[in-house]
């Protein structure tokens, strides 16, 4: 009987160790099977990053040669001139948008990278966001309002909501019509502040937009007036906001417009 018991509590023993042990194996295959997925992303990531790079980065780059190039020739009209200031202007908040979506982007890569989380007054940041714009702005005749509240707070990286913002408001000036209207406002929430910017532009159908802000897609799509993107701007603002506490959503209908809503902490975390 002594034989018997000992060897019960053996086989129970074995069995209780065996089923501790298949259950180590599958959360160690669960989360191999996680870290294999998340590099096969940052892969996707790196190969779209030096697809920006080598097209999106050097393209206008050559293009801002071409047209110095023009201009130190001095065979241009006064007229001629100024137009082409004036797309060089453009081309280089373009390109400085860009490498500061890359930079951003590259650090949130790097493990041990730490956000900088300090009192934001959101309606001076909205403000500074309307004036990187401004010359965008002024050439389609469009109309921003900032009707954030003065005493509005957000907690966060100061850097990344500035960089938000400037994405978010590049896209609304982008896909606006000429003579359109964006409004920026933001209200504050228990815990949260949640900004939106409002346009009046040409929208997005409802399969599209939900692959956008699921980071499904990032085409690239021509605004209004021809202007061109490379998709990376609204992608690396959810980025920044989910890194940031906050949350990212959209309304929109097809030739309406858009509204993009996000959230940021209005308390220290």
């Amino acid at each position: 009987t002594v034989c018997y018991f000992f060897i019960c509590v053996c086989v129970y023993f074995n069995k209780s160790i065996f089923r501790q042990f298949q259950a180590l194996l599958i959360r160690r295959n669960e989360q191999l099977s996680q870290q294999t997925a998340d590099l096969q992303e940052i892969n996707q990531y790196k190969d779209q990053l030096f697809a920006v790079i080598s097209h999106d980065l050097r393209s206008p780059l050559y293009h801002l040669q071409s047209t110095i190039r023009r201009l130190n020739e001095g065979h241009l009209s006064v007229d001629q001139s100024k137009q082409i200031i004036n797309e060089i202007d453009f081309k280089t908040k373009d390109v400085s948008l860009l490498l500061s979506n890359l930079l951003n982007w590259a650090n949130l890569q790097l493990s041990g990278y730490k956000s900088v989380i300090v009192e934001i007054p959101i309606r001076e940041v909205v403000e500074e966001a309307i004036l990187f714009q401004k010359e965008e702005i002024n050439a389609k005749q469009m109309q921003v309002l900032n009707q954030v509240p003065a005493i509005t707070i957000g907690w966060g990286d100061e850097n990344h909501l500035q960089l938000i913002l400037r994405n978010l408001l590049s896209n609304a000036v982008k896909f606006s019509f000429p003579a359109g209207r964006i409004i920026i406002e933001a209200e504050e929430k228990s815990d949260k502040t949640v900004i939106s910017i409002q346009d009046t532009g040409m929208g997005i159908g409802p399969e599209a937009l939900e692959m956008v802000l699921m980071g499904a897609s990032r085409l690239s799509t021509l605004g209004t007036n021809g202007e061109k993107g490379n998709g990376m701007g609204l992608w690396i603002s959810r980025e920044f906001i989910r890194k940031n506490g906050g949350e990212l959503w959209a309304t929109s209908r097809a030739g309406e417009g858009s509204t993009f809503y996000f959230t940021v902490p209005n308390r220290k975390f």
